[in-house]
């Protein structure tokens, strides 16, 4: 139950990735500010990745500068390898804690169902600030709430 209930927020990240996304290329020149959050939303969720599979790279930049295409193209591919790994889960291994270090080097555990909900909540909270800065830049934000999903999936 609770691994389709990861499934589903994944399925409404990606759509409301997809649709913030197109909305900072509609935006032209004015979307800087907003594309330098979404390339954020999207290192996070690599960076995530990493950690809940134990593979995780100190590397990797958490505010990394990426082209709108570039984005278009990670967000899949991101997406994706969320897709598998969740997938591959059972219901079991939800709890399960995985240790890692911050950005800062400091030491963390946390279970694999905190780390889920982080990434999807993290998104979101990201997409209200690209919303407000492509108002601001002279943009026209986009519906990206979770119930305009629901009731739109495919819009």
């Amino acid at each position: 139950m609770m691994v389709d209930f990861f499934t589903r927020q994944f399925q409404y990240d990606h759509w409301a990735n997809q649709r913030a996304l197109e909305a900072i290329s509609a935006a032209g020149k004015n979307n800087g500010k907003a594309l330098r959050l979404f390339c954020h939303i999207l290192a996070a969720q690599q960076v995530w990745h990493t950690r809940a599979t134990g593979s995780y790279s100190a590397h990797l930049a958490i505010w990394p500068e990426f082209t709108v295409g570039e984005c278009s193209q990670l967000l899949d591919e991101f997406y994706e390898n969320w897709r598998r790994f969740i997938n591959s889960l059972s219901p079991d291994r939800l709890p399960e804690l995985v240790a890692y270090h911050n950005s800062k080097g400091q030491s963390f555990q946390s279970s694999i169902q905190d780390i889920l909900n982080h990434v999807v909540m993290h998104g979101t909270y990201h997409r209200g600030q690209i919303a407000t800065l492509l108002r601001q830049e002279g943009g026209v934000p986009v519906l990206t709430d979770f119930i305009h999903y629901t009731r739109n999936p495919q819009a």
